[in-house]
């Protein structure tokens, strides 16, 4: 409620403002710089609130023209002007919104994807020389037995030995992507289990972690490789 407060405060007072500014400029023949300083509270506000940003143009632009028509009179020309700049900001204001609605939709579905994936999901940040965990889905922090409160700003050397780490990043740097690579994961009390986790490169030098939990199967694959030693022994003897 505090932050969309502070929105509501931001758009109100950049909108007065700069109709204040336009006031004074009108009132001293000012009529080219100070209306293009509207813009800014419409494409604040469109952003904010992008279903009503042509709307809230309209409004911050039909108080601009009525300013302009009580100061100015009947000069055609920069009655004209002003008419052509309240469309405009009512054209900004509704791609601006547009463009934050199709955004934000993107952002919903990968955040979806991200939150509710049934394999384990982390977002590195990679600097080069430390590795930090921005964000980690309920089933990553399930599979390490771990809270996601606890893993969000940790390093990622506490869930990963260095050098496997290392390894498979330096593979990473090398490919571009890393796919459906084993290696093993840290548990809080030490013990290991093994995972096949892949990767790709984000912007802003960030890193897509994945990985799912393979410890039964390997398990079972030794269990039974060791079983087939002792039946080859058997017969051999």
């Amino acid at each position: 409620k505090t932050r969309d407060l502070l929105w509501d405060v931001i758009i109100l007072a950049t909108a007065a403002a700069t109709l204040m500014m336009n006031v004074v400029g009108l009132l001293y023949g000012i009529t080219i710089v100070l209306p293009h300083l509207l813009y800014i509270p419409v494409v604040i506000a469109a952003y904010r609130y992008p279903r009503w940003g042509w709307i809230i143009a309209g409004a911050i632009g039909a108080v601009y023209f009525l300013t302009t028509v009580l100061i100015i009179g009947s000069t055609a020309s920069l009655i004209a002007e002003a008419l052509v700049r309240t469309g405009v900001m009512i054209v900004i204001g509704w791609l601006v919104g547009w463009l934050t609605l199709l955004l934000r939709d993107q952002e919903d579905l990968y955040q979806g994807l991200f939150d509710h994936s049934e394999g384990g999901s982390i977002l590195i940040k990679d600097t080069g020389t430390t590795r930090t965990i921005e964000a980690i889905n309920w089933k990553a922090a399930n599979l390490l037995h771990r809270n996601t409160k606890d893993l969000a700003g940790a390093s990622l050397s506490t869930i990963w030995d260095g050098n496997d780490e290392q390894e498979f990043f330096t593979r990473l740097s090398r490919e571009g992507a890393v796919y459906a690579t084993e290696t093993s994961i840290l548990l809080p009390d030490g013990k290991p289990f093994i995972v096949l986790v892949s990767a790709a490169p984000l912007p802003k030098k960030k890193v897509i972690l994945t990985f799912v939990d393979i410890t039964s199967r390997v398990r079972a694959e030794q269990a039974l490789k060791t079983a087939n030693d002792k039946l080859n022994l058997l017969s051999r003897i």
